[in-house]
């Protein structure tokens, strides 16, 4: 692990936010940051779809897992 990448963890840990948190909050970032015109870039949506690819993500690593 980087340094970087070991201050980012340290943050996510000192504001208590859930795997499922930071996820959407990535996934959050991504699409706002896509440039991509559509009905996601309304924040009702923004927020749904950035839970659902957190979700998404989740379930599938638990695939993996099993």
């Amino acid at each position: 692990m980087t340094q970087q990448e070991s201050l980012y963890m340290d943050v996510m840990v000192a504001l208590h936010l859930t795997k499922r948190e930071q996820f959407a909050m990535a996934a959050m970032q991504g699409l706002c940051a896509s440039g991509i015109a559509g009905t996601h870039n309304i924040p009702k949506n923004l927020s749904r779809d950035a839970v659902q690819h957190a979700d998404a993500l989740l379930a599938e690593l638990a695939k993996e897992r099993s």
